[in-house]
């Protein structure tokens, strides 16, 4: 029976497993700290930009923190895969650009595959 996707990614690359937070361990502190400018950029650019907008202040405001979330995930997941591809010897240059091309997560899920074989 094969192995879930998950198991596969929370093994350490030494072969020993390793605990399921390991993973955020690889993010790096670049990616982190544009995470977070990001979306509090983010934030402020729409509270400046839609001050004189009509409409429900609540949805107004899960629009703003959905779309900041969105992007500074994304900021995530390319700081994750720049780490990654490094420590399985895998060429950075084209995971980067399938990350920055396709964002919606499946750079990461590619190499996870490709990793396995």
């Amino acid at each position: 029976m094969p192995e879930s996707w998950n198991q596969r990614t929370s093994e350490s690359s030494d072969g020993q497993g390793g605990s399921e937070h390991d993973g955020l361990k690889m993010i790096p502190i670049w990616s982190i700290v544009l995470a977070v400018v990001l979306f509090v950029g983010w934030q402020i650019f729409s509270y400046h930009t839609q001050a004189h907008h009509h409409g429900p202040m609540p949805m107004r405001l899960l629009m703003d923190y959905m779309t900041g979330t969105a992007l500074a995930s994304y900021v995530l997941l390319v700081g994750y895969v720049s780490r990654d591809v490094k420590r399985r010897n895998m060429p950075a240059l084209l995971w980067m650009l399938v990350v920055v091309v396709m964002p919606g997560g499946i750079g990461r899920w590619c190499i996870s595959c490709c990793a396995s074989r």
